[in-house]
C-alpha cells in the first residue's frame, strides 16, 4: 500500500500496490500541483482518494469533483479535517449532510507525533 500526494505519476506502480491518493483542494495552496492523469491509473474497487479539508469551500469543491468523476462509484472518498483548523465534528455535519457515503478520516499522524516532526 502507498499513500500519495497525488503530484506524482502513479502509472508505473505496480498493479498490486494498493493506492490511497490525495486531491488537494484549494484551501491547500497545492491544488495547481494535482496530477489529474493519476485518476485514470486508480483501480476501482481496490483504491481510494483522499481529500484534506481546511474549509467549507474545500468541502464543496471535493463533493463537486466526487460527483463530477463519479469518484463513489468506484472508490473510497475518504474527507480529513485540517488538523487544529477545522473541526472533525464540524466536518461530519457536512459529510452527514451531504447524505454521500464519504468517510471521515483522521489524520492520525497528527494526534501521535509533535507538528514539528519530520518524515510523517
Amino acid at each position: 500500500m502507498t499513500e500519495t500526494s497525488g503530484a506524482f505519476s502513479i502509472e508505473k506502480l505496480p498493479k498490486e500496490v494498493k493506492v490511497i491518493m490525495d486531491i488537494k483542494a484549494p484551501g491547500s495552496g497545492e491544488s495547481s500541483r494535482n496530477f489529474w492523469d493519476n485518476l485514470a491509473w486508480l483501480k476501482p474497487g481496490i483504491d481510494e482518494v483522499k481529500f484534506v479539508i481546511s474549509d467549507k469551500n474545500d468541502f464543496e469543491f471535493a463533493h463537486r469533483l466526487a460527483d463530477e468523476k463519479k469518484l463513489l462509484k468506484d472508490f473510497t472518498v475518504l474527507m480529513s479535517p485540517v488538523h487544529g483548523k477545522l473541526a472533525a465534528s464540524e466536518l461530519a455535519e457536512w459529510i452527514k449532510d451531504s447524505a454521500e457515503d464519504y468517510r471521515l478520516q483522521l489524520q492520525i499522524h497528527k494526534f501521535i507525533w509533535e507538528e514539528k516532526a519530520r518524515g510523517v
